[in-house]
């Protein structure tokens, strides 16, 4: 599930049309990158020879020593009518650590962008956040911080916390600690923890609805690096720019795509790298990001068209 995938067609291209629900301009691609989450619609042209031909995907993945499937999934496509089959071959996929097919992908997509479907990409920023993200691989010494499967470490020197369900190496119950070896992640060094009381109550910084936003994701290699998927719940977003390595907020800005950069909810942060989202907050609710489990929470405005209609659903 959590896994990105390259998918082709022997001898086939295919047409991208849309992504997460939104139109873009058409791109013919070999093969197509996707991730958990995300959609992709693409139109397939049967202008071959009738015969049977392979649909072939496959995962990539990469970080230092990555842990992961590294099988193949496989169907066919057959023509009707008839004639004699050939015996099927795979077609070429991008190796399983091809970070600059991913990529190349993901930048060749643009929104549609015409009279019938414009964008409204935001120019004028009322809010800018910059956040790291990372995932933890390795020995911890922890305690139990609740009667869940929720550890605090303590052999780091940042309030960062982990997600356990197995792997406990070794115990000292009489003090409280065990040592673990596992995966974990956090945003900014603070992996997020439910509070006891109402989000809404917990809170202690908010953006105000209608307020325009921009968002630099950055990669960090702690305890080693990996690509990392980002959602925002509620909402789609301009992806205005990605490179890799640290962001530079000089450099990068003059090099944003604000002609017709793609719109999405879901997004791949490249290894090592960053990318910048765009969006206007017009939705207020709170709203969680998958997996790493970060909240922004938007407040009412003060003009009437800055508050939820009557009927919205409570949290």
């Amino acid at each position: 599930m959590n896994v990105i995938l390259f998918f082709a067609i022997k001898k086939h291209n295919l047409t991208v049309v849309g992504v997460d629900a939104t139109y873009t301009k058409p791109l013919s691609s070999e093969y197509v990158t996707i991730g958990p989450g995300q959609t992709v619609n693409a139109l397939l042209s049967a202008n071959q020879k009738p015969d049977r031909y392979y649909i072939d995907a496959r995962a990539y993945s990469t970080g230092p020593n990555p842990v992961f499937d590294n099988s193949t999934t496989t169907a066919i496509v057959q023509y009707r009518g008839k004639y004699t089959y050939s015996f099927p071959s795979l077609p070429s996929l991008p190796f399983y650590n091809d970070t600059n097919a991913t990529f190349t992908f993901f930048g060749n997509l643009k929104s549609l962008d015409d009279k019938y479907h414009p964008i409204g990409v935001p120019l004028d920023i009322g809010n800018r956040i910059m956040t790291m993200i990372s995932k933890m691989k390795g020995l911890f010494l922890g305690s139990n911080s609740s009667k869940s499967s929720l550890y605090k470490i303590l052999v780091m020197k940042i309030p960062a916390y982990i997600i356990f369900s197995k792997s406990i190496i070794s115990q000292a119950p009489d003090i409280g600690l065990r040592l673990f070896k596992r995966f974990g992640a956090i945003m900014n060094n603070i992996s997020f923890v439910s509070p006891s009381t109402v989000v809404l109550q917990a809170y202690y910084q908010h953006t105000n609805v209608n307020t325009t936003v921009e968002i630099v994701l950055q990669g960090t290699t702690l305890l080693g690096g990996i690509d990392h998927l980002i959602h925002l719940n509620g909402y789609n977003f301009y992806i205005v720019g990605f490179g890799f390595r640290n962001f530079d907020i000089y450099k990068y800005p003059l090099r944003y795509s604000l002609k017709d950069p793609p719109l999405q909810n879901t997004a791949v942060i490249p290894i090592d790298g960053w990318i910048t989202m765009r969006f206007k907050i017009d939705n207020p609710e709170r709203h969680m990001t998958w997996g790493m489990k970060t909240i922004f929470i938007v407040k009412d405005g003060e003009q009437p068209d800055e508050s939820p209609p009557p009927d919205i659903p409570p949290c």
